[in-house]
């Protein structure tokens, strides 16, 4: 089971890494200085149907969990008291609402058009993860011999990351003028 805060029902936009460094690089040629700019994913459904999504392509049969909001904070709150939470309180707090902007501003004043989904960027994510799985696991090791504790560390993240994927949350790129 995979737990998600609520129903999962709320829209929430992500934002593909190689989409956000496209953004940046634009933004290196286009007269922009002192704009806020939102970028995010361009299409991007509710989290159940993203989640669905990344548990259809990676053929696991996991089957998402919703978990009631407030006992959920209460008790993460508690573990984040504790420096146990997984989570920041920004993020559990925030996972069972919409979160979304327009990248319209974006899209006009740097010709720029995210190429990945939220679906896309937690497939590609995961595929990722496999592929460097070995590599991931070899540095866990050689870090393991010049630190005891780092194979507990590394564990606990594992067990962190086996709930999450690699990517950013949409959020404002600020530039200022010089």
């Amino acid at each position: 089971r995979i737990p998600i805060l609520g129903d999962g029902g709320n829209l929430y936009q992500l934002l593909a890494v190689e989409d956000l460094v496209d953004a940046v690089v634009r933004c290196f040629g286009a007269p922009v200085g002192g704009e806020a700019l939102n970028v995010g994913a361009g299409s991007f459904r509710t989290v159940r149907d993203d989640l669905q999504s990344l548990i259809d392509h990676a053929g696991s049969g996991s089957r998402l969990w919703p978990v009631p909001v407030r006992p959920a904070e209460l008790s993460l709150r508690a573990l984040e008291l504790a420096r146990l939470s997984p989570l920041a309180e920004w993020h559990y707090r925030t996972a069972h609402k919409d979160s979304f902007v327009s990248i319209e501003k974006a899209r006009d004043l740097l010709g720029w058009e995210p190429r990945l989904s939220n679906a896309e960027t937690l497939c590609a994510t995961y595929d990722w993860y496999l592929a460097h799985l070995d590599e991931m696991r070899g540095a866990v090791r050689r870090e393991a011999v010049a630190d005891p504790t780092a194979y507990e560390r590394a564990n606990y993240i594992g067990n962190i990351t086996s709930y999450t994927s690699r990517f950013l949350h949409a959020q404002p790129i600020h530039l200022h003028k010089r």
